[in-house]
C-alpha cells in the first residue's frame, strides 16, 4: 500500500508543464516530438495560453464543431448509399447481361430442333428451360430492383 502511494505521489509531482518538446523534420514534414532528433536539438520554450477562458465562445466553437461533425456523417453515409446503389445497379445490369446470353443460347437450341418426334421432344425440353430462366432472371431481376428502390428511399 505504502509502494502504492508512493508511486501515486511521485506521479502527481511531474507537472506535464515539464515535459520537453522538440521540433524536428522528418521526410520532408514538420513533426514534434517529446525527444530530441539529433544532438544538437534543443528543447521548444512551450507555455500554456494565457488570457480568459470564454466558457460562451467554447460552447459555441463546441457546437459548431458538433454540427460539422453531423453533416459530414450524413454526407459519408449518403455517399456510401450512392455506392450500394451503384454496385446493385451494375451487378442488376450484369445480371440481365447473363440473363440475355443464356436464353440467347436457349433460343438457338431450340432453332435447331429437327422437324420430326426427337425433334419436337428435344424443343419442348428447350422451351421448358426457356421458360425456368426466364422466371429465374425475373425474380433476381425484380430482387435488385426492390433493393436499388430501397436504397434510393433511404437516401
Amino acid at each position: 500500500m505504502h509502494k502504492f502511494l508512493a508511486i501515486l505521489l511521485a506521479l502527481a509531482a511531474i507537472s506535464p508543464a515539464a515535459a520537453q518538446v522538440y521540433k524536428c523534420v522528418e521526410n520532408g514534414k514538420t513533426v514534434f516530438v517529446d525527444r530530441p532528433c539529433h544532438k544538437d536539438a534543443a528543447p521548444l520554450d512551450v507555455r500554456p495560453a494565457a488570457g480568459a477562458y470564454d466558457a460562451a465562445a467554447a460552447a459555441r466553437i463546441r457546437q459548431q464543431t458538433d454540427s460539422i461533425k453531423t453533416e459530414a456523417a450524413r454526407e459519408d453515409r449518403a455517399r456510401e448509399t450512392n455506392r450500394e446503389i451503384t454496385r446493385a445497379q451494375s451487378e442488376r445490369d450484369e445480371l440481365k447481361r447473363q440473363c440475355d446470353r443464356r436464353l440467347a443460347d436457349l433460343n438457338r437450341d431450340r432453332d435447331r430442333a429437327n422437324n420430326n418426334l426427337a425433334g419436337a421432344v428435344y424443343h419442348r425440353g428447350v422451351t421448358s428451360q426457356i421458360n425456368s430462366v426466364t422466371e429465374e432472371c425475373h425474380r433476381g431481376l425484380l430482387a435488385h430492383e426492390q433493393r436499388i428502390q430501397m436504397l434510393e428511399a433511404g437516401k
